[in-house]
């Protein structure tokens, strides 16, 4: 038995017939997203990036063994371990330094990339199908087999491959263009939710060839595809702990298109278990080097209950941002006390329509349909919070970027139905409604992922429109500092002062220590951000009162020790000053800026010898320091000064 068409070609050429559809997407990519080249660092950003005193280390054991927590206020709930995203940053670095135009032109490349992949995938699931089918020498209505997915190598010459693969680039297009990737795309950070997905389906599109390749059980080709496809799957975990879906997305697609009726379900669970095996050693891994145990999140107590029962809201709300992107906004959350029984029923009447729309379409059809709904579900599963991702109190993340990956299924089930409506027309009219439809949508959808990319053109427009629609405390948090940083000091303090109410209102019903110990240290970072503006105002007893708040909530911070000894002295209350600068040193003996106010206080009470005692010590320390340096310089010519001078 011959090997079908396309199984003779070399990939290059296969890429190469596919260049036309390539360079479509490239330009509508590129159009949505130019005017996200030139944003800043924004939040995330600043953490993983700009600020990230590890950025431009290339430490495999820090990289490798280590967890890193997204934020220092978020650390009790959400740790990641993604060693290739770490690598990918530092790779990043060392090209663009701290230039973010270059951080976020990588970010729209690697979206455009995963498109041309979606378009690969699906097309090639056409091409399966008729391949089978010709060898077999069965025919049916089937579906995947029209026009609509056949690949460009089995059509004639270039406008063949606009032609034939309609429903695969409708696909690719609006999961390229949607506005809901924009939280994924327009924020460098997003680069997790790119970089995971895009090796997620250059792993199971390298699958789907190495099936291709398997009629001949000795084929060298088919070897390498696997191995290729088993090292992206490796990889992807290494960019987001979402990958791990990847081998039931692989089952589900066994089950919906088995490669032939007379084939044996041993190869394909052969191939299936080379998935479980590295997914296996990925978790051993975490959890002998790093100590991860997802197992430690699944406490089954009311809060988990709580969680489960969130996610017919959850599925309805996700689904509404698919169909009518309205009031997309950073921080998404779903208060998982709200009432759950609308939803649920909400949900099952929803799930009824899609069984009525399966069942009711051909059976090759709806082979189609419950791959796309299967996609979907397995592909979100990770983040429906059945591990908890708190955003705060009852506030559970559910983030749009959640969507990046699982879009894919839902847009090929609306696509899929629209083209069997379309075939069941009469031909001169299915076949410009159609496009028509599918351009009209793309071109709404790219204008609103153009103005939803303006709010990433800093942190007050993005943080005061996660405003409008979360009133959370951590948002007002955000949207304050983003105020401070601006030097709209009173702004800030409007912000940080509603923060703060929030959050104690927490204090007041959580009783757990934990989460009691996590809210107070938002409470005090909310005090410490207060007296900076204060400071900034030159309100130096307010400032030194918000100090002292935080101070009473942690009295062994070392910093606030010193801030407080420092709006002391400039209060000329000397006395007070140097208590607090004792206790900033004695918590930490290498605090050379309490030690180097110490002094300045020694020297405010004319003991020279104690100021300048203390003064050589900090140079001792830390030869290069020039506060102290000066200070000391100051020192001796007064000394000299007095003695020329008694």
């Amino acid at each position: 038995m011959k090997d079908s068409l396309i199984s003779k070609k070399w990939l290059p050429i296969r890429l190469l017939s596919f260049l036309p559809i390539a360079l479509i997407l490239f330009f509508l990519g590129g159009t949505t997203y130019f005017f996200a080249v030139f944003h800043p660092f924004v939040h995330d950003d600043v953490v993983f990036i700009q600020t990230n005193p590890r950025i431009a280390e290339f430490n495999l054991k820090t990289i490798f063994f280590t967890t890193v927590a997204g934020h220092s206020d978020t650390a009790l709930i959400n740790d990641y371990y993604r060693p290739l995203l770490e690598v990918f940053y530092r790779l990043q670095y060392q090209i663009f330094r701290l230039n973010p135009h270059g951080y976020h032109l990588m970010n729209i490349l690697v979206h455009i990339l995963n498109s041309v992949m979606v378009f690969h995938i699906i097309s090639f699931m056409g091409k399966r199908k008729r391949d089978m089918e010709s060898l077999t020498g069965n025919s049916s209505e089937d579906f995947l087999n029209q026009d609509t997915l056949s690949t460009a190598l089995t059509s004639s010459g270039v406008l063949g491959s606009f032609a034939g693969n309609g429903l695969a680039l409708g696909v690719a297009v609006l999961f390229l263009v949607h506005p809901v990737q924009s939280e994924a795309v327009a924020c460098i950070s997003g680069i997790s939710n790119l970089l995971f997905a895009f090796l997620c389906l250059l792993s199971f599109y390298l699958y789907l060839l190495t099936k291709e390749n398997m009629a001949d059980l000795r084929s060298r080709r088919a070897l390498y595809l696997y191995g290729g496809s088993l090292m992206s799957f490796l990889l992807a975990l290494g960019a987001k702990e979402q990958a791990v879906v990847l081998p039931v997305l692989i089952a589900l697609y066994e089950v919906c298109f088995p490669a032939s009726h007379r084939e044996k379900w041993g190869r394909p669970l052969l191939q299936w278990a080379g998935y479980g095996v590295v997914l296996a050693g990925y978790f051993i891994f975490r959890k002998t080097m790093v100590g991860f145990n997802p197992g430690s999140f699944l406490n089954f107590n009311d809060e988990f209950w709580l969680r489960i029962e969130s996610i017919p809201r959850t599925l309805l709300m996700y689904g509404s941002l698919i169909f009518s992107p309205r009031d997309l906004h950073y921080y998404r959350s779903t208060d998982i006390l709200q009432p759950f029984a609308g939803p649920l029923v909400g949900l099952l009447g929803v799930l009824t329509l899609i069984a009525m729309i399966i069942f009711y379409v051909p059976v090759t059809c709806r082979r189609v349909l419950i791959f796309s709904m299967g996609w979907f579900l397995i592909s979100l599963l990770p983040t429906l919070n059945i591990l908890p991702l708190i955003n705060e109190y009852s506030y559970i993340l559910t983030a749009e970027h959640f969507l990046y990956l699982p879009m894919i299924g839902i847009v090929l089930f609306v696509l899929t139905v629209g083209q069997y409506g379309l075939k069941r027309m009469r031909p001169k009219i299915g076949s410009w409604v159609g496009p028509a439809v599918l351009g009209v949508i793309s071109f709404m959808f790219m204008t609103s992922t153009i103005e939803q990319n303006t709010y990433w053109r800093g942190e007050i427009p993005l943080f005061e429109r996660t405003l409008r629609f979360e009133k959370l405390g951590r948002v007002h948090i955000l949207l304050g500092k983003a105020y401070y940083f601006n030097g709209q000091l009173d702004k800030a303090i409007e912000e940080l002062e509603k923060a703060l109410h929030i959050i104690q209102g927490y204090i007041a019903k959580v009783k757990d220590e934990r989460v009691l110990n996590y809210y107070r240290g938002l409470v005090k970072g909310v005090y410490f951000d207060l007296a900076h503006c204060y400071e900034g105002l030159g309100a130096r007893t307010q400032s030194l009162n918000q100090y002292l708040k935080a101070s009473a909530i942690d009295p062994n911070d070392g910093v606030l020790q010193n801030n407080i000894g420092v709006n002391y002295l400039l209060l000329k209350e000397i006395d007070k000053a140097m208590e607090h600068f004792q206790k900033a040193v004695s918590l930490d003996s290498n605090d050379l800026m309490a030690m180097n106010n110490l002094a300045l206080c020694y020297l405010e009470r004319k003991e020279e010898d104690k100021a300048e005692q203390i003064l050589r010590e900090i140079l001792k320390k830390k030869p290069q320091d020039l506060s102290a340096r000066k200070n000391l310089e100051r020192l001796l010519s007064r000394k000299q000064t007095i003695e020329k001078n008694p």
